[in-house]
C-alpha cells in the first residue's frame, strides 16, 4: 500500500484561508481566517457543528490528551477552551493584543501555553483560565510557536528572529538556546519519545535537534519556500511537513529522508495533523480545501 490522496476531501471547507487543523478522536477540527471553527466527521467530512464566539481569524487549534476538549486562539487576542461533546466554550481567556498566538496543551492536559510578542511564553491553568507562569526567552522577539514534550519535562518555542528556546518546565529554567535558523521559526514539535525536537522555518529548512544536548543532528532541505507546519505520526516512525510551496512531505524519522511528496493543494499549506492511529493525515490551506491522505503503517503490505 502506498501513500495516496484519500477520496474524502472538501473543496470549500471555509470562506477564507484555513490556518489550522486538529484531529480529536473521530472528529476533524478546522480554524479559518473567516473566524469560524468547524467540526467535521472524520469518515465522511460531514459538518457536525460550528464553534462560534471568536470575532477575528483563528490562529491555532489544539486538542487536549483526552480528545474531549479543544483550545483555540484568535487574532481577537482571546483564547477559548471548548467542550467537544457539548459544542460550547467552557473557558475564556482574554489576553492583551498579540499576547496569544499558537497554543500547546501540556502532556497532562492541565495547562495551555502560548507565545507573545514580548518574547515570553505564558502558561494558563485550563480549569481556571488564570496565568500561572511566564517563561522568559531572554529574546525580545515574537514567539510564533510552542510545543510540550510528551514526557512532560520540556517546553520548546520558536521565534520570529529564528531562535528556538527549550525550557525545563519543573524549574522554569532555560536549558537550551538553539541557533541555526536564519528566518522565522513557524513550527516546533517533539518526537513522541521526547528525544528529538523538530523545527520548521521560513529559511526553507527543517532542523532536527537532540533534546538532551541541544545539538543539531541534521538540517533537512527539500521544500522550495517557507516551511509552515510539522506533525509527528503516533508511532514515531514518520513526520509530515507543509510549506508555502504547496507541498506536503512525508519524512522517515529513522533516516531523516523524505519518502513521499504530495502536490495536491493550490496554495500554501498552513496546517497538518495525523489521526490517532497514524494511518490518515489531514492538511489545510489558503485554497480553502481540507484534504485527507492515506498513510500506510507498514510499507511492506
Amino acid at each position: 500500500m502506498a501513500y495516496r490522496l484519500a477520496n474524502e476531501r472538501l473543496e470549500q471547507a471555509h470562506t477564507d484561508a484555513i490556518f489550522c487543523v486538529a484531529w480529536a478522536q473521530d472528529k476533524i477540527i478546522t480554524g479559518s481566517v473567516d473566524s469560524s471553527i468547524k467540526v467535521w466527521k472524520q469518515d465522511t467530512l460531514e459538518l457536525l457543528y460550528t464553534l462560534e464566539g471568536h470575532r477575528l481569524g483563528i490562529v491555532s487549534i489544539v486538542v487536549d490528551p483526552t480528545g474531549k476538549f479543544v483550545a483555540s486562539s484568535s487574532m481577537d487576542s482571546v483564547i477559548r477552551v471548548w467542550d467537544l461533546e457539548k459544542g460550547k466554550s467552557t473557558i475564556l481567556i482574554e489576553c492583551p493584543p498579540l499576547e496569544s498566538w499558537t497554543l500547546a496543551f501540556s502532556a497532562d492536559g492541565t495547562h495551555l501555553a502560548t507565545g507573545s510578542r514580548t518574547g515570553n511564553v505564558n502558561i494558563f491553568d485550563v480549569n481556571t483560565g488564570e496565568k500561572v507562569q511566564s517563561l522568559d526567552t531572554q529574546k525580545k522577539t515574537f514567539i510564533m510557536c510552542v510545543a510540550y514534550s510528551k514526557c512532560g519535562k520540556y517546553l520548546a518555542c520558536g521565534g520570529q528572529d529564528g531562535s528556538i528556546c527549550v525550557f525545563d518546565i519543573s524549574t522554569s529554567k532555560l536549558v537550551h538556546h538553539l541557533e541555526g535558523h536564519s528566518m522565522t521559526v513557524r513550527s516546533v514539535v517533539f518526537t513522541n519519545d521526547s528525544q528529538r525536537l523538530l523545527s520548521a522555518s521560513d529559511d526553507k529548512h527543517i532542523h532536527v535537534y537532540d533534546v538532551k544536548t541541544g545539538s543539531l543532528i541534521k538540517s533537512l532541505s527539500g521544500h522550495h519556500s517557507f516551511v509552515l507546519s510539522l506533525a509527528v505520526s503516533p508511532d514515531n516512525e514518520h513526520f509530515a511537513s507543509s510549506s508555502t510551496d504547496r507541498q506536503v512531505k512525508i519524512w522517515e524519522l529513522s533516516t531523516l529522508e523524505c519518502i513521499h511528496s504530495f502536490e495536491e493543494h493550490k496554495d500554501q499549506v498552513w496546517g497538518l495533523t495525523f489521526n490517532s492511529k497514524g494511518d490518515r493525515l489531514a492538511s489545510v490551506s489558503d485554497d480553502l480545501r481540507l484534504l485527507l491522505y492515506i498513510c500506510p503503517l507498514d510499507l511492506s503490505k
